[in-house]
């Protein structure tokens, strides 16, 4: 499977391709809204601007959108032989956005509880959207399930079992700073952002992205089931070795 990913010099202009199997192609284009609405209201991609502004942009097979992209990637043969080979009605577009990172998933009595993309939406630039999602759902088994089996078999016979408002505060507190960082650096990086063209400041930028990267991929710590710990248990703590 080739994979083709071309800047186009413009602020988040970027054509990918790849292969999607069985001899199909699978394409992206993207552009920046403020690019296609243009300076000062001189739109560059006047039509694809009405439809924004009409709610008419987004799903499958608007009409016109062959054309539009054909005159926005005008420079770009890639994009044009992807555009050209694929019917208007298959052409699937749809705005990207996220919105600030919330601190709280939880209702005050914390029986419902956010997660996925209900918590942290992400611009796909990373991909991490998903895998952030399986995060959570790992941290918050963990964490609430021995509070659900003690309600479910009421029983108080396990003490170091806390309630399981306790557990879902837990597994917020223990989520919220690291899919926050997350999904920071997905909207900072997303596709065909442009670097610094003075040298310095471009290798500070891309040694944060280093470091964003490896946090990303080596970051996840799995979340310690809270519990309540008696006197006597925190007693023999102290003489137990590591």
């Amino acid at each position: 499977g080739e994979v083709e990913y071309i800047t186009c010099g413009t602020d988040g202009q970027v054509v990918l391709t790849f292969d999607a199997g069985e001899e199909q192609t699978s394409w992206y284009l993207t552009l920046m809204e403020d690019y296609v609405k243009g300076a000062e209201g001189n739109a560059l991609c006047p039509e694809i601007r009405t439809a924004l502004e009409d709610n008419a942009f987004g799903g499958f097979g608007r009409k016109g959108v062959k054309k539009q992209l054909e005159q926005a990637f005008a420079s770009w043969p890639v994009a044009l032989a992807c555009i050209h080979a694929t019917q208007e009605s298959q052409i699937f577009e749809r705005r990207l956005s996220d919105r600030p990172a919330l601190k709280d998933w939880t209702d005050p009595t914390c029986r419902v509880v956010l997660m996925g993309d209900a918590a942290h939406p992400m611009i796909p630039s990373q991909g991490q959207g998903t895998m952030m999602t399986w995060e959570d759902a790992a941290d918050l088994a963990a964490c609430v399930a021995p509070s659900l089996l003690k309600e479910l078999r009421n029983s108080t016979q396990n003490d170091s079992v806390v309630d399981l408002s306790t557990a879902v505060r837990a597994f917020v507190s223990h989520r919220t700073e690291r899919c926050a960082r997350v999904q920071k650096f997905s909207a900072e990086a997303y596709m065909g952002s442009q670097s610094s063209k003075f040298f310095p400041l471009k290798v500070i930028q891309m040694l944060g992205r280093k470091r964003s990267m490896e946090f990303i991929k080596d970051g996840y710590q799995p979340i310690l089931i809270p519990e309540k710990v008696g006197l006597r248990k925190r007693f023999w703590s102290l003489f137990q070795r590591n």
